[in-house]
């Protein structure tokens, strides 16, 4: 049996970028103490979760260095809009080198892929948020929600799977780290265009069009590709 040393309710993972700093700020708008990247009384919400390393390189607090320090009642999944999250990804990827390393040893781990074999920034991008949450899903979460609309799914859950006194489900949606600082650097997003998705390779429009089949998104091709 796995020893853990803290029993939480909520354990929220995602992909960098995807909004799982936004994602902790809602279950702290109504009440509930979910830590972003450090465990809180109520859980945690970290990407760097959905995975089983020994310490994580983000962690805020000690418990959060791994979940192999946790038990959880309830797995969530945080979900960005691929069309949008690739840019901020690709500056993820070159600008917190420690955050790309630990996806790529994890990806290449699990799936066998590996992300320094893709043949240019928006590629890699796109691998890994299609195989960080290729992953996630084998997990089963038992909620997964879109941060650009359906926050009050996530309220909702919380609140019906741990009510409490003077608890409610209702906020105003929120946006939080949307202009990350890299090194006290704020660096401006690639522009990623029509033309630029439509050249892309036919496997990975492919794993485009999975991951926005998967989570209800408009995929980002013409009808026609």
């Amino acid at each position: 049996m796995r020893l853990f040393r803290k029993h939480v309710p909520f354990l929220i993972v995602g992909h960098p970028r995807c909004g799982t700093t936004s994602a902790a700020e809602i279950c702290r708008q109504i009440g509930r103490d979910v830590g972003d990247e450090f465990v809180g009384k109520d859980g945690i919400s970290s990407w760097m979760m959905a995975v089983d390393d020994d310490l994580n390189p983000f962690s805020a607090d000690k418990l959060g260095r791994s979940r192999r320090n946790l038990r959880w009642d309830h797995l969530i999944a945080v979900t960005r809009d691929i069309k949008d999250a690739v840019p901020s990804v690709m500056i993820e990827n070159k600008y917190a080198p420690t955050s790309y390393a630990f996806r790529r040893r994890w990806i290449k781990r699990i799936t066998g892929l590996d992300l320094a074999d893709s043949s240019n920034e928006m590629i890699a991008a796109i691998h890994s948020i299609v195989a960080w949450y290729r992953i996630i899903l084998e997990q089963k979460p038992v909620l997964q929600f879109r941060i650009e609309d359906q926050q009050n799914l996530l309220r909702k859950f919380v609140a019906s799977a741990s009510p409490q006194s003077g608890y409610n489900a209702k906020g105003v949606d929120v946006k939080v780290n949307a202009g990350k600082l890299y090194h006290g650097v704020r660096h401006e997003k690639p522009e990623i265009g029509p033309a630029d998705w439509e050249a892309l390779a036919a496997d990975v429009k492919r794993d485009v069009i999975w991951y926005s089949e998967a989570f209800c998104y408009k995929n980002p091709f013409s009808p026609a590709s």
